[in-house]
């Protein structure tokens, strides 16, 4: 086994006293992209919420480095789906990348030279590098995205699990993203993304993992994404 893969083993969620996800395994490995596809309430943003800590599991284990990745919390950067953000909420662009630095600098502390400045070429990496003073909620959803992918760049994590970052987005910024995606894939991150949709995807994810509340079916993009796999796991 690689030493710094990500492995969920025989990982089990119920919600309100129902099972949401049942007996998950998968592994995510350095320098590739994991995609997590299945139709709506198939428990996808559920098994991403688990991983990174936000919900408890009823059993199972997720381990990275072989201890288990809730010690380690600080090696996730996690990008939410836009439609779950208060994007009312009165912050700048430069305040919400600012809050990806708070476990380097700690709560309540002013932040340093060297992570505004990783702040501002994260957002000059991403094409915002202009809008740092602007308020979050006056952003186009595209602009929104960019700029929480720059949150993720400078918190200098070794995993980023990414929900469902094509939803609502511009042409430019799916571009983007990706060429996002493709530079962390170099950099050996762990790179977990959420897609609702399979089309037009085998060239962006190295595997697949086809989910319905259990894993349907995994392994290299190209050979999980056929006819009869996505009929077992959309039905019809």
């Amino acid at each position: 086994m690689v030493k710094n893969q990500l492995k969920v083993n025989e990982l089990c969620v119920s919600l309100k006293k129902r099972v949401v996800l049942k007996n998950i395994k998968l592994t995510a490995c350095p320098g590739q992209i994991l995609g997590i596809i299945g139709p709506n309430g198939a428990g996808k943003s559920t098994l991403l919420k688990a991983v990174v800590g936000l919900i408890p599991y009823d059993k199972g284990n997720i381990i990275y480095r072989n201890k288990k990745l809730k010690k380690q919390l600080h090696k996730i950067a996690y990008i939410p789906q836009r439609s779950k953000i208060d994007w009312d909420y009165p912050a700048t662009v430069e305040e919400v990348v600012m809050t990806g630095r708070i476990y380097k600098t700690g709560i309540l502390k002013n932040f340093s030279r060297e992570s505004k400045r990783l702040g501002i070429i994260a957002l000059k990496r991403l094409g915002m590098g202009n809008f740092q003073e602007c308020r979050i909620g006056e952003l186009s959803g595209g602009q929104q995205q960019r700029v929480f992918l720059a949150r993720a760049l400078v918190q200098e994590a070794d995993i980023f699990c990414l929900d469902e970052p094509l939803s609502g987005v511009d042409f430019k910024t799916q571009r983007i993203i990706f060429d996002f995606l493709k530079e962390l894939k170099r950099k050996g991150k762990i790179i977990i993304m959420i897609h609702h949709d399979f089309k037009d995807i085998i060239e962006y994810f190295d595997h697949v993992i086809l989910l319905n509340k259990q894993v349907i079916k995994q392994g290299k993009s190209k050979q999980i994404l056929t006819e009869e796999n996505i009929t077992r796991v959309y039905g019809g």
